[in-house]
């Protein structure tokens, strides 16, 4: 009976022990400071374990910390990024949390409190990359054998190596040429304990071709399949088809695993050569005011990236214009009137028939004669030319469309031979037509420059007339605006200063007597590039006169090939056409086999004949 009491006794207190003890068991068990992943140690990872008891715990991981409450029993896991944490581990998702993770490579602490204070709590002095620190029978020790959410390996062998494999691999097809596209699969087994961040990539060492195939995360015990596609370069060359060895790596925590060894054949690109256009005008001369046509044969060569092309004259002066009436002078690539190509094929010729639209030169500002046009191919979204050519064309006599209704004189310069709106006298804000100036006007623009660069002086020449039997003082000055702001300094006899009457002059001018006077302005630096207005006012008592021109704005220090070749536009009359072209687009014409060569192209001509003829 004493016995017997005895043992019941021994079996109240057993119980009462273990059961307190599993009251008090949540307990760190294993954490990984320096996992391998693909985003900067966001999978960074403690394990804890908990009896079951429904708790509320917190983890300290490095100072971050992160609160939550826990219901059943078993090993959890808190990680910096689920998502990612899973593509490598093999862990139950419902066992995963995540918070907040900073343990540092070089040593840290990590702490687990419960609802009654501080659990438990282990610090590190150092951490190996992909190693985790694990609990076993009391004593903590870094191991290679990570196993979140499950029980410790305390066995002590490391399994760390060789046991990643590639299955299977191929690729179709198995003979190809230059611009054959090439499908690469392959099965990888990860069969540790842990997952991995791997770098897949194909191996023709002959060559010396390393085909990337992408990164990709293979969590522990798990196959994964991957797909990969290569395009044959065209500057391959092999001299015909010629047998190359051909195999798959993986790289891995500093290791590689490499597949079997396949045979593929390869044939490299033929020499196409470099990109060529023949430009010509079948028409040799055009009036202005009307559509110049430019042939361009355009040889493909070895080219297949996307092109725009580009018609334009250019000397002596900048006579084309885009569709919505602007000077075609630089930025040519971005101009409204290029051709895009979107897809060049190797060797391939092609036959182009650009439209040129000729200023309407009303008030004669461009003398009529021989000209220069050129036809360029540059690298879509680019200023790299790929291939240009020039061409010869005489412009004389002018399309009497553009100047056949005199506008209202609300600008500066009227456009037509007859312009009876504007009245028999100058006034202020307007200016007589071009037939009438001689007799009535008081300032003649002689010359002016057309484009300067930023920071450049510009010279402008006028003729300043006095009227028969009346000698006058006249007061002149220039200035280059945009809207309201004013982005030229003139000199005022001590200084530079950016005012609109900067350089202002004064003279006195026998009557019936002319004298020709020169300003100076100088562009101011940082000024965008860009067309602006370059004007020259004139007073004479309560009469006002203006004479306003056009004027390119280039960068500085950056001429380019147009601003190279070209002379300063001198012109005797302004450059300041204003019509209305309601056309967009271009006509093309390709040749046989080119089907699919073109795109973004569209034939806009006809809209602005029917619109110009009231078809």
């Amino acid at each position: 009976m004493k016995m017997f009491l005895f043992f019941q006794f021994s079996f109240f207190i057993f119980i009462t022990i273990i059961s307190n003890t599993a009251s008090a068991a949540v307990a760190l068990n294993e954490f990984m400071p320096d996992p391998v992943d693909s985003c900067r140690d966001c999978t960074e990872w403690v394990e804890f374990f908990a009896n079951g008891t429904p708790q509320n715990l917190t983890i300290d991981a490095g100072g971050k910390n992160t609160s939550f409450s826990i219901n059943g029993p078993g090993y959890f896991v808190i990680t910096g990024n689920k998502t990612e944490f899973l593509k490598l581990w093999k862990t139950e998702p419902g066992a995963v949390i995540e918070g907040g993770m900073s343990l540092n490579n070089g040593g840290d602490c990590v702490h687990l409190y419960d609802e009654s204070g501080l659990a438990d709590s282990f610090c590190y002095n150092s951490s190996r990359s992909n190693y985790s620190w694990a609990e076993c029978a009391g004593e903590w020790a870094e191991t290679a054998n990570a196993t979140p959410g499950m029980p410790n390996d305390c066995s002590g062998e490391e399994n760390h190596e060789g046991n990643l494999s590639i299955l299977n691999w191929s690729f179709y097809p198995d003979e190809a040429t230059a611009g054959d596209l090439i499908n690469f699969s392959f099965v990888i087994e990860n069969n540790k304990s842990s997952g991995i961040s791997a770098s897949v990539s194909i191996i023709i060492a002959a060559l010396n071709l390393d085909i990337s195939c992408g990164d990709y995360a293979i969590r522990n015990m798990t196959i994964m399949t991957a797909e990969c596609l290569w395009i044959v370069p065209h500057d391959l060359e092999t001299g015909g088809v010629v047998s190359f060895e051909i195999y798959p790596e993986v790289l891995f925590n500093g290791s590689a695993v490499k597949g079997e060894t396949k045979i593929i054949k390869l044939e490299g690109a033929a020499d196409f050569g470099e990109p060529s256009i023949e430009a010509s005008n079948p028409e040799k001369a055009s009036r202005f005011g009307d559509f110049a046509l430019a042939v361009a044969e355009f040889y493909a060569g070895g080219e297949e990236r996307p092109l725009r092309i580009v018609a334009y004259i250019y000397k002596p002066y900048w006579v084309s214009m885009d569709l919505d009436g602007r000077t075609i002078h630089t930025g040519l690539n971005e101009t409204a009137t290029a051709l895009k190509i979107a897809n060049p094929r190797l060797g391939e010729n092609v036959t182009l028939y650009l439209p040129i639209l000729i200023k309407g030169n009303c008030d004669g500002e461009y003398p009529e004669g021989n000209y220069t046009g050129r036809v360029r191919a540059y690298l879509d979204g680019t200023d790299e030319i790929v291939a240009q050519d020039t061409f010869d064309i005489i412009i004389s006599g002018s399309n009497s469309i553009f100047c056949k209704d005199c506008p209202a004189c609300k600008k500066t310069v009227c456009k037509c031979p007859a312009c009876s709106s504007c009245g028999s006298g100058a006034v202020s804000g307007g200016a007589r037509n071009s037939s009438q100036e001689d007799s009535n006007r008081f300032i003649h623009m002689i010359s002016y420059s057309g484009n300067a660069a930023q920071g450049a002086t510009i010279v402008t020449n006028v003729s300043i007339h006095s009227p028969a039997g009346q000698a006058g003082n006249f007061t002149v000055y220039s200035y280059v605006f945009n809207g309201t702001a004013c982005v030229s300094t003139g000199f005022d006899g001590r200084s530079w200063k950016n005012t609109w009457t900067a350089n202002q002059k004064t003279v006195r001018v026998p009557a019936g007597s002319s004298i020709n006077l020169s300003l100076e302005n100088i562009i101011e630096n940082g000024t965008p590039p860009g067309l602006y207005s370059l004007r020259v006012r004139l007073k004479y008592g309560e009469r006002q006169e203006d004479v306003t021109r056009e004027i390119y704005i280039e960068r500085a220090q950056e001429p380019g090939p147009e601003i190279e070749e070209s002379p300063e536009m001198n012109v005797t009359e302004p450059v300041n056409f204003e019509a209305e072209i309601p056309v967009s687009g271009m006509a093309v014409k390709e040749d046989s086999g080119i089907l699919g060569f073109f795109s973004d192209v569209y034939v806009g001509m006809s809209s602005w004949f029917s619109s110009v003829f009231k078809f």
